[in-house]
């Protein structure tokens, strides 16, 4: 069952922290260059696929703040990976990305979206609002979910080139790609 998101108007979703240092420069280069054109192509879809995303948020139940940070691997070629957390979880991606690729955190939000990767999902807005997901994901992320899949990855992604599912696996079972592949 759903669980409704208004009560004695008090409001309730989840929301994306657009204060933290990698959402406002993600933001703003979205912003920046969604008029650009050819050869080097806006940010128009991504800028509004990140806003269609925020407010499917708001029509969730939990009242989570998902923040979302990058940091540094050093020992790996690629060595920036996103963090994506709440009060109830903690993950990080384990995909390989540019230093600066806004790509990289809008495909963090893509993993954690991702139907595959539900639980992780639920884990960070709190588990007890699992039973509402199925409903609020089929509202409110079903209708853009082919277009945040196509359009929230990197464009030239580095190496290694492995498919979705895959990283996926990675992705919940928190293994970087490179202490699995080299």
């Amino acid at each position: 069952m759903y669980i409704s998101t208004t009560n004695s108007n008090q409001s309730f979703g989840a929301a994306i922290n657009k204060q933290s240092d990698t959402m406002r420069y993600v933001y703003a280069y979205l912003e920046k260059y969604k008029g650009a054109t050819s050869p080097y192509g806006g940010t128009k879809k991504e800028l509004s696929l990140l806003n269609a995303v925020d407010k499917a948020l708001k029509h969730h139940p939990s009242r989570e703040i998902i923040t979302i940070t990058t940091f540094h691997k050093k020992d790996y070629k690629y060595g920036e990976r996103v963090r994506i957390s709440t009060t109830k979880a903690d993950f990080k991606d384990v995909e390989p990305c540019k230093e600066g690729s806004v790509g990289t955190v809008l495909g963090c939000i893509r993993k954690v979206l991702d139907p595959e990767n539900k639980d992780m999902f639920n884990a960070l807005t709190g588990k007890q609002y699992t039973e509402a997901y199925p409903e609020w994901w089929n509202k409110y992320i079903a209708p853009i979910w082919k277009s945040i899949s196509m359009s929230f990855r990197e464009k030239n992604p580095p190496y290694p080139h492995i498919k979705d599912s895959e990283y996926n696996i990675y992705f919940r079972n928190q293994m970087d790609i490179y202490d699995v592949v080299g």
